[in-house]
């Protein structure tokens, strides 16, 4: 258990003109100015709203978890009114920064060093908080997707769950475990689950549809177009032409299938990368080298745009009704 010893901190909460004095769980002190709480925090608006009795403990004023505290007016000495919160210093200062508009914003090193401060703010109604920090916990979420998803679920933040779910997408073992979820309950962990499935069930149905569905025009393609290309994909010469097309097109095409079905996120197909060996083909071909570069790159954008518009679709709140 930490030892208590009332200390002070550094501005802008070291200013002793200020009229509330917010004293931490390990014995920090810092002093706040009344009105800044109360356009923060909902909870500590209805706290200095409610008319209040008489001191008994030297201007004390207790905060509970989940209940409002009984605030007490200042000694005759005109010392601000402490409030012993149940936070650690360094939880309460950092909470406090993202109160205040001229403080520097806080800078959190790892994940676990934003949580507490997460459940500050849930505690006390600030609701800005989570938008302030929210840049940074999608660099979190980018690499620890189910930490992130499992802890705001606990606490019901829903568009920070949204975030991680499409994170998750990305995670190439979808049953990684974290700590985190002992926090939830099953449900939540079955949606985050059943919306992978979702995402990855569209994006198979995409690679699964034929190329000329989204494709009509055979002069628009060059891999359509290209008599010297173009190959039966069934190997039965005798079937319909729209089974035809370049067989560099169709080993792309495969590729971005197996990408998709093993991480069903827009990223994983986003390498540049993707599309050189397709292209190294293409222009041995005299007829394909000429537009092979300017369609591959247009195909991509349009690609690009049906794997977002399908994923967009699925909303993690839908999954399981």
């Amino acid at each position: 258990m930490a030892e208590k010893t009332n200390r002070t901190t550094v501005s802008p909460f070291n200013r002793p003109s200020e009229d509330v004095i917010l004293r931490s769980s390990d014995g920090l002190e810092l002093y706040v100015n009344k009105w800044v709480l109360k356009d923060a925090s909902t909870v500590f608006a209805d706290m200095f709203d409610v008319p209040q009795p008489p001191a008994t403990d030297h201007g004390s004023i207790q905060v509970a978890d989940g209940a409002l505290p009984d605030a007490k007016p200042p000694p005759s000495d005109n010392t601000p009114p402490v409030i012993p919160v149940s936070e650690d210093g360094n939880t309460l200062e950092q909470l406090l920064k993202l109160c205040y508009p001229l403080s520097v914003s806080p800078t959190f090193l790892t994940f676990d060093s934003v949580k507490p401060v997460l459940v500050a703010a849930h505690k006390y109604h600030i609701d800005h908080a989570l938008e302030l920090v929210r840049p940074r916990l999608q660099h979190f979420s980018r690499t620890q997707p189910v930490h992130v998803y499992a802890f705001a679920a606990r606490y019901g933040m829903t568009t920070l769950m949204e975030d991680a779910a499409r994170d998750f997408l990305m995670l190439p073992d979808m049953w990684a475990y974290a700590s985190e979820l002992d926090g939830v309950s099953g449900t939540e962990y079955h949606r985050l689950l059943m919306y992978r499935n979702r995402c990855a069930a569209t994006l198979k149905d995409l690679i699964a549809t034929p190329l000329r569905t989204y494709f009509p025009d055979p002069d628009a393609w060059i891999w359509l177009t290209c008599s010297s290309c173009r190959k039966h994909r069934c190997g039965d010469g005798k079937c319909v032409p729209e089974c035809k097309e370049a067989a560099w097109f169709r080993a792309h095409w495969d590729k971005l299938g197996t990408l998709l079905h093993a991480t069903p996120a827009l990223d994983a197909i986003r390498d540049p990368k993707l599309t050189e060996e397709p292209m190294k083909e293409a222009v041995t071909c005299s007829t394909c080298r000429n537009k092979v570069f300017r369609h591959m790159r247009r195909f991509s954008e349009l690609f690009f745009a049906e794997v977002e518009l399908r994923l967009s679709k699925i909303l993690l709140d839908d999954v399981l009704r």
